[in-house]
């Protein structure tokens, strides 16, 4: 599967669900980058043909004006990657696309949008729903927030990583339209 062939992923988080993501990305095609995670972790997706970067400064490089996936599970980890030394907001490139499925990001999505904005970069905040979100199974669906062409920027990315996509609406109404309680 050679979908995302010519595309260059970073991924900044290798929890559980980041891992899967980045394998996922790889196997689809794309040349992908990786930051962050458990030494286990790290040897997993390396030995996935998935290149190992040492800071985000780095993973940015790298990446350039493609696409770079947030999924960063802790709160102190994503604070200190966001607004730490090196901090990722100041590295980004115009031209890249910035999708965060990180599952605390909702509450600041429209301001990571805004700020991301006003240096030429497309920024998509995306909820993961499915019967096991950690393992990226088929079976993911995805309501991602953002405008219409950070959408169409991320749809081909977010196409290979979950079965059903749904552009939701403005920065922000990723995480809040598919964790909304239904009636």
């Amino acid at each position: 599967m050679d979908i995302l062939r010519g595309s260059v992923v970073g991924f900044i988080g290798l929890g559980p669900l980041g891992k899967n993501l980045a394998i996922k990305t790889r196997k689809a095609g794309a040349e992908v980058f990786a930051f962050q995670g458990l030494s286990s972790a790290r040897y997993e997706v390396a030995r996935n043909g998935i290149s190992l970067c040492s800071s985000a400064k780095e993973i940015v490089s790298k990446v350039k004006g493609d696409t770079l996936v947030l999924a960063l599970t802790n709160a102190e980890d994503r604070r200190e990657i966001l607004e730490g030394d090196g901090a990722l907001l100041s590295l980004l490139v115009e031209g890249m696309t910035v999708i965060d499925v990180s599952p605390n990001a909702g509450t600041e999505a429209k301001q990571l949008a805004s700020e991301a904005a006003k240096r030429g970069v497309l920024w998509v905040d995306a909820a993961m729903t499915g019967e096991d979100i950690a393992s990226a199974i088929d079976s993911l669906e995805i309501a991602a927030g953002g405008t219409s062409e950070a959408f169409r920027s991320a749809r081909p990315l977010l196409n290979v990583l979950g079965r059903e996509v749904l552009h939701s609406g403005d920065s922000g109404t990723g995480k809040t339209r598919l964790l909304a309680p239904t009636s």
